[in-house]
C-alpha cells in the first residue's frame, strides 16, 4: 500500500500531540515540594528545549532565527502575566498591545490601568489609546 504525504502529515501531527500531553503529564508527575538546584537546572534544559522545538517549527527560509527566539521569549512572557493575573478572581484583567503610544504591551488589573492614567494624564492621545482598548 503506498502512502500518501497527507495522510502520514496527519498521523505525525497526531503523535506529536501525544508526545506533548505526555511531556505535560511527567512533568505535573515530577513535581517537587522542595525542589533543589538540580530540579530547577532540568526544567530549565527542558523549556530550552522545548523553546528550540518551537523555533524549529515556525522557521521559514525566509525568516530570522534569532526573532523567532524574541517573539518565543516575548509569547511566552505575555502567556505567564494573562496566567498569574486570571488566576486570581478578584482581578479584571485588560490586555494593551504592542502600540506606538510607548506605554507597554501588557495585561493589566484595573489598578494597573488607573497607574497608567495618572502617569500619562497630561497625554490626551496616550489617554485615547487606553480608552479605546478598554472599550474593546
Amino acid at each position: 500500500m503506498k502512502t500518501i504525504p497527507k495522510d502520514e502529515y496527519a498521523r505525525y501531527k497526531g503523535e506529536s500531540r501525544i508526545l506533548l500531553r505526555m511531556i505535560s503529564e511527567e512533568l505535573d508527575k515530577q513535581r517537587k515540594v522542595s525542589p533543589d538546584w538540580a530540579d530547577t537546572g532540568e526544567l530549565v534544559s527542558v523549556r530550552n528545549g522545548l523553546k528550540k522545538l518551537l523555533a524549529d517549527i515556525r522557521l521559514k527560509t525566509d525568516s530570522d532565527e534569532i526573532e523567532i527566539r524574541k517573539e518565543i521569549e516575548k509569547e511566552i512572557s505575555v502567556r505567564s502575566n494573562k496566567k498569574a493575573m486570571t488566576e486570581n478572581a478578584d482581578f479584571n484583567v485588560t490586555f494593551l498591545p504592542d502600540n506606538d503610544e510607548g506605554i507597554k504591551e501588557g495585561y493589566y488589573s484595573m489598578n494597573g490601568i488607573v497607574d497608567l492614567l495618572m502617569e500619562h494624564k497630561k497625554a490626551p492621545e496616550k489617554i485615547q489609546f487606553i480608552a479605546d482598548m478598554l472599550e474593546e
